[in-house]
């Protein structure tokens, strides 16, 4: 119990206060993943020898050595197809597992953002986890420790909402609709105002009594009334 309460107490105390990734990078020391070196190819085990297996070979039969040639050759071929089949199978077994999880994750990061930041869409903040991830190799880094440190983990992910807050806000249907209607009322009010104002200036124009009086008009409309 001892030792549970001095291993939580070594993690990384975080601020109350909005973060940024830069932050929780700081924070928790993280480095950027070092290259990946080449896997180094497996030292072969020395394995038990097999008992050797005398050939069923007729010395009087000419044929017999090839017959048994090539059923040994049979034999082994069919041994190592279906090694290799076992061993595809094996792999694609791990990569459905390991897709299976990451799928999992993904969509735990994506749930814990979309209920921080009102209005944005999953794919959205899916799309967004993974620009960050190519811009800022520490946040892939943690993102690939998410396990190991799940504390620096939550942290990353909290400073990742904090960069999306106010960028995506829900809008009310009902205030959108009546901000929709006053555009399309004031809209309409400006054409009646400038048909009737139009209209006003051809009335003057076709009533003036004298070519002085509709000269007049006319200077006012170009002048802007």
């Amino acid at each position: 119990m001892t030792e549970e309460i001095a291993q939580q107490s070594e993690a990384p105390a975080v601020a109350d206060e909005p973060q940024t990734l830069d932050d929780v990078i700081s924070t928790f020391n993280v480095k950027p993943p070092e290259p990946q070196q080449p896997a180094a190819t497996p030292i072969a085990q020395e394995s038990t020898p097999a008992q050797p297996v005398v050939p069923d070979i007729d010395p009087y039969d000419p044929d017999s050595l090839n017959k048994w040639a090539a059923q040994t050759a049979q034999q082994t071929a069919a041994l190592q197809s279906e090694l290799q089949n076992l061993r595809a199978d094996a792999d694609a077994r791990a990569r459905a597992e390991a897709k299976k999880i990451i799928d999992a994750d993904i969509k735990s990061a994506v749930g814990k953002i979309t209920e921080t930041v009102d209005g944005i869409d999953p794919l959205m903040a899916e799309l967004y986890l993974n620009k960050r991830a190519e811009e800022k190799p520490e946040f892939k880094q943690i993102w690939e420790n998410r396990h190991k440190d799940p504390v620096a983990y939550d942290a990353a992910l909290g400073a990742i909402s904090n960069e999306l807050q106010g960028k995506f806000q829900r809008v009310d249907p009902q205030l959108a609709e009546n901000h929709r209607a006053a555009q399309q009322s004031t809209q309409s009010n400006q054409t009646a105002k400038t048909t009737e104002y139009n209209n006003s200036y051809e009335e003057r124009l076709a009533s003036a009594k004298n070519e002085q009086e509709r000269a007049t008009i006319w200077a006012q409309i170009k002048n802007g009334g």
